[in-house]
């Protein structure tokens, strides 16, 4: 019974067919195929109950080998049409030209993360046409990070660089591995040989790298740096001298080094973040005062300059002496931010009397005018009361000077 059901389904499956043999005979018939009949034939006549149950078991047969068949051709239509898309891309891709393509390339790095720097490996890994644009491109391979970077793909990447537009980092070795700073050593020499095509460069120096600094200071012995723009510097603890001529943007972390008078006079924009790891352990060596204020006059033409500095902890401060910056000007200042670590919020009223000097000296001496004003307050101590704190002497000040306060207390 069940071959008979497959060859009605299947004659009717062929019937309609037919239908598409010819376009008029498919206008003429409107769609009506042949097993819309027999539903006709079944209502209208009467017929056996055994006549009618195989009919319909029939058409379940019918509709379950068209609902196969339209699954497969979805399937096959979902295939082609993403074989015919790629089809068509490859074809426009073909026809745009090199000096388009290499527009597009250059977009596409500047999109990327640039410690990674893997947009031209990729690119140039895609066919022999895309490799030739890439590696003609100088700005895909002037991003050097080390170690994300290995030493065999950096000197890979120098060779295609241009020239001066190298923009360099070298990160600290995280492990005490001989193999590893052997590595960073011959890192270091790259560096050295590459060195009049630098124009940013960032160094880190970790405590495993101290052990190696004569070695690394070897290697820079003979560094020329006279494309050199921008420099970031951070290490554990000082290192030895570095002046180059072009610096206009200085990144100083954790280190103050020794450069020459006429190099810091041109520095623009400078960032200097010291003994922020911990100062309260009085075995680690931090920045003494004397050493910061140096480097703070010596940047006479700086036009940004940000400062996280943390002062040791020494002698109890004398609360009689008021604190000022007599050395230190700020002739155009308009917005200041403070950040204080007070024993506890009674203090807080000492703070801002001494701020209120500071600001007051700035309008009177220099003709400055601060309208906005941060405090931010981290109290060391976690007990206090909120009526401890001098907010309404804070209030009236504020209230008086016509001053915008934004007050941060963090515990």
């Amino acid at each position: 019974m069940s071959s008979s059901r497959f060859l009605d389904a299947k004659r009717m499956i062929t019937t309609a067919i037919q239908l598409f043999s010819d376009e008029a005979k498919l206008e003429a018939a409107s769609f009506d195929f042949p097993w819309s009949q027999a539903a006709t034939d079944v209502c209208d006549d009467i017929v056996q109950l055994s006549e009618l149950r195989e009919a319909v078991r029939t058409m379940k047969f019918l509709q379950t080998i068209l609902q196969s068949m339209l699954t497969s051709a979805s399937d096959v239509l979902t295939r082609l049409n993403a074989r015919f898309t790629d089809a068509v891309n490859k074809t426009k891709f073909s026809a745009i030209p090199d000096d388009i393509m290499a527009h597009i390339f250059e977009m596409a790095n500047q999109d990327s993360d640039g410690h990674t720097n893997d947009v031209g490996v990729r690119l140039s890994l895609v066919s022999r046409r895309f490799n030739r644009i890439a590696t003609n491109l100088p700005l895909l391979w002037s991003t050097i990070s080390f170690p994300r970077q290995s030493i065999e793909l950096v000197k890979q990447f120098v060779p295609r660089a241009g020239t001066p537009c190298i923009h360099l980092t070298i990160e600290q070795n995280y492990r005490n591995s001989t193999l590893k700073s052997q590595r960073v050593l011959g890192m270091y020499q790259i560096m050295t040989s590459i060195s009049s095509r630098i124009r940013s460069l960032s160094l880190s120096l970790g405590s495993y790298d101290i052990a190696y600094l004569p070695q690394i200071l070897n290697s820079c012995s003979s560094l020329s740096l006279p494309s050199l723009v921008e420099l970031k510097l951070e290490c554990d603890r000082q290192t030895g001298r570095i002046c180059r001529p072009s610096i206009r943007d200085l990144e100083l972390i954790e280190i103050i080094p020794e450069f020459r008078p006429d190099v810091l006079k041109q520095i623009d924009d400078c960032f200097v973040k010291l003994n922020e790891m911990d100062i309260r352990d009085n075995t680690m060596d931090c920045w003494r005062s004397p050493e910061i204020t140096a480097l703070l006059l010596s940047l006479t033409s700086v036009a940004y300059l940000r400062v996280s500095i943390r002062l040791p902890r020494g002698r109890p401060p004398d609360r009689h002496k008021t604190l000022s910056m007599p050395s230190v000007k700020f002739p155009e200042i308009e917005s200041f931010e403070l950040h204080l670590e007070l024993a506890d919020l009674t203090q807080l009223g000492d703070a801002i009397d001494a701020v209120k000097a500071s600001l007051g000296r700035f309008t009177k001496e220099e003709g400055a005018v601060v309208k906005d004003l941060v405090l931010v307050v981290e109290q060391v101590s976690e007990f206090f009361e909120k009526h401890d704190a001098p907010f309404g002497r804070i209030a009236r000040w504020v209230a008086t000077e016509k001053l915008r306060l934004c007050l941060i207390i963090l515990k």
